[in-house]
């Protein structure tokens, strides 16, 4: 009995052996969270207010990060639908924590003085009540963009063209691009949209050009 009691308290005790094997086979970890689990589940039998809280709270933590993953791959790590997206650089100011869109003059600006850039163009994105005769108004959101924007996307219209530099004169008629999606469900097709005349806000447009279907946005933003 005495030489086992000395063996033990040599070998470091039976319990801290068991634990040292639990460790290095992965077990202890899933002891410990069945036994937290079983804990958890006999407070929460005693409190089934709290239980229902606590379940809410979980299911709303979960919801959450869901969506801010799917927020961060859209943003974040999913490549931009555009050809060659590893050289577009979005320009903005910066202020302390808060950044800032750029006003028209520096836009200009930048795009009349830089040397780095092969095209550069400039988005304001906004709202707008757009109509079509036969069609119901809506609201959506729209882009008021540079010709310059285009070309930095490196994209082809589906159907007509974008804007140039015609379109940025002063007295040039109003023009519109659309989403691929819209030409599609107001006018039947891409081809059928470019000519017609629509409103943005009480104001007549002509539609020129439509996205092509793989890019239902500019930079980001969705517009008509």
């Amino acid at each position: 009995v005495r030489a086992r009691r000395d063996a033990l308290i040599a070998f470091g005790g039976m319990e801290r052996r068991k634990e040292e094997v639990r460790d290095a086979r992965g077990v202890s970890a899933l002891e410990n969270a069945g036994a937290d689990l079983r804990h958890a589940a006999r407070a929460l039998r005693r409190n089934p207010i709290f239980a229902t809280t606590a379940v809410f709270v979980l299911a709303l933590a979960v919801g959450a990060s869901a969506g801010v993953y799917g927020v961060a791959h859209a943003v974040l790590l999913a490549e931009l639908p555009y050809p060659e997206p590893h050289r577009i650089v979005r320009i903005y100011q910066k202020y302390e924590r808060n950044t800032f869109g750029l006003s028209v003059v520096d836009a200009q600006a930048i795009a009349e003085q830089q040397q780095s850039f092969e095209s550069v163009g400039a988005m304001r994105p906004g709202e707008a009540t757009i109509a079509a005769p036969g069609r119901v108004p809506e609201l959506r959101g729209i882009g008021r963009t540079t010709a310059g924007m285009f070309r930095v996307l490196g994209v082809r219209p589906a159907a007509g063209r974008f804007f140039d530099e015609r379109d940025e004169s002063a007295g040039a008629d109003p023009v519109i691009v659309l989403s691929h999606v819209l030409a599609v469900r107001w006018f039947g097709d891409a081809a059928a949209a470019v000519g017609k005349v629509m409103t943005l806000d009480g104001v007549g447009h002509t539609v020129v050009g439509v996205l092509p279907p793989a890019v239902p946005d500019l930079a980001g933003y969705r517009a008509a």
